[in-house]
């Protein structure tokens, strides 16, 4: 049925009940979108530092991730 074609009530008090109950659900929607969002945020730093944390220890148990040539090493390579 379109909604052109509902029967709505004359008095401002009885439309006023249910406009209240959507702006409190429409509230509290947001309300738990805003505390799911800073939940999300929370993790994402968490898994941040947890990152950071592993590759610390990663390069303190393995060392650089690549050799470096020093420059004996180079000059050592031009001479043979």
């Amino acid at each position: 049925m379109p909604l052109d074609t509902i029967p709505l009530p004359d008095s401002p008090n009885v439309l006023r009940a249910p406009a209240l109950d959507l702006l409190q659900k429409h509230e509290a929607s947001e309300a738990e979108g805003a505390e799911r969002a800073h939940h999300i945020a929370v993790g994402c730093e968490t898994s941040s530092t947890l990152g950071k944390h592993l590759s610390k220890l990663q390069r303190r148990r393995f060392g650089r991730r690549s050799e470096k040539l020093s420059p004996k090493q180079i000059s050592f390579r031009k001479e043979a």
